[in-house]
């Protein structure tokens, strides 16, 4: 079962739309529309993940290749994008490793059954963490009961690998 989920991006967007009607001087691409791209790349299906996207102005004359900042659930990343090529597209890369919350509570459950020998379910919080060692979900398990046992799974590598505690206060 792979537990994390490597954003190991290629992806090619065309922007031809974005690239300035009428100027005769450098064409400049809408960098809130070429942020909502990188936002989608990241994370497809869960943009409302990311937080906040910010990219320098692009000249829509030359090839280049340039860095954009994004923070991910608090966590700041950097996204390369290299473009525009010669139909208007964008490669946007990343190595970011996520680790999102439902995988999370699965492996989470499985630790608990094997450590306690009974079924539990567990959900976790937030939906997506950046995979840095020190990262932090709060987690509920539910036992068979219907009893709430608040947990805290803290990462403890780019790998996905966590611990659990039970928090204090």
């Amino acid at each position: 079962m792979r537990f994390r989920s490597t954003l190991e991006i290629f992806a090619t967007v065309l922007f031809f739309f974005f690239i300035a009607c009428g100027s005769t001087e450098s064409n400049f691409f809408d960098n809130s529309a070429l942020e909502k791209i990188i936002v989608e790349a990241l994370l497809p299906g869960t943009p409302e993940l990311v937080e906040s996207v910010t990219c320098p102005t692009i000249d829509g004359n030359s090839m280049t290749v340039f860095s954009c900042s994004v923070s991910v659930a608090g966590y700041p990343v950097e996204v390369s994008v290299t473009g525009p090529d010669f139909s208007g597209g964008f490669k946007v890369s990343s190595s970011i490793t996520v680790v999102r919350a439902s995988e999370l509570a699965n492996r989470v459950a499985e630790r608990l059954e094997e450590d306690l020998e009974t079924k539990n379910s567990v959900v976790c919080e937030p939906r997506v963490r950046v995979a840095v060692r020190g990262q932090k979900f709060d987690c509920t398990a539910f036992d068979l009961v219907g009893r709430k046992h608040p947990l805290l799974a803290t990462l403890l590598d780019d790998q996905g690998s966590f611990r659990i505690d039970i928090p204090v206060g």
